[in-house]
């Protein structure tokens, strides 16, 4: 595309008219005023007529910026996007906002297992606590029943206890009698119940003091034998 400037006498005026000769050599008449103001609008303080830069180079140069400008369907209203060469609509700087404000902060970080308040977040470093509970219930210890006779082995807050071989009850022993007193790793939470595996099947009884009592009248000799597993008050 070519600028041809009318012939004029001094600086030209608003009124004075420019033709564009386009490829085709079709002439197109464009106001100048209409023209510079084009040109000062894309290239502010560019004086067409009044530097070196002949009418042509800051015609081109205007279509040159008008072709590069962001169409608007170049403008992406989402946050989803991932080709080159689009715009972010303003309305996303709202949306870009509202999760900004809903972010956490520091002071929604609770480091403790106690707040039961909403909106808050648990710290890292409680999950360091969790884990240590979690690995203490999952290891299993061995500590004295402080009962001749009765093993036990303890896994977090779960005991479970053998009669191997606890000594004789003699019959006439009446319920209520103590057998033996636990240590303080299996006392239970609750009372527990339990009859041993023999063929006179004696009921024992654990009491939340770790007493290891005889829940009913022995009616003859026996050594009582089985086990039983039960939450600790620990």
């Amino acid at each position: 595309m070519q600028i041809h400037e009318l012939p004029a006498v001094g600086a030209p005026s608003s009124n004075d008219d420019v033709f564009v000769l386009d490829t085709g050599s079709r002439t197109y008449k464009i106001n100048y005023q209409a023209l510079a103001d084009a040109i000062l609008n894309t290239y502010a303080g560019l004086y067409m007529y009044n530097t070196n830069q002949s009418v042509q180079a800051a015609f081109a140069a205007v279509l040159a910026s008008i072709n590069n400008r962001l169409r608007l369907d170049r403008v992406a209203n989402n946050l989803t996007t991932t080709s080159e060469g689009y715009g972010l609509d303003a309305r996303q700087g709202r949306a870009l906002k509202a999760l900004i404000d809903n972010c956490l902060t520091s002071s929604n970080i609770a480091n403790n297992l106690t707040t039961t308040s909403s909106g808050y977040a648990l710290d890292a470093r409680q999950g360091r606590s969790l884990k240590n509970q979690v690995d203490a219930l999952n290891t299993s210890t061995t500590p004295s029943t402080g009962i001749t006779g009765v093993t036990g082995a303890v896994c977090g807050k779960i005991a479970m206890i053998s009669l191997t071989s606890l000594a004789t009850i003699t019959a006439g022993t009446a319920s209520g009698s103590v057998i033996g007193q636990f240590n303080e790793d299996y006392y239970p939470a609750a009372v527990v119940d339990f009859r041993t595996s023999m063929a006179t099947n004696i009921r024992l009884r654990i009491n939340t003091s770790g007493q290891l009592l005889l829940g009913e009248d022995a009616t003859a000799n026996i050594t009582p034998r089985g086990s039983v597993t039960y939450i600790t008050a620990s």
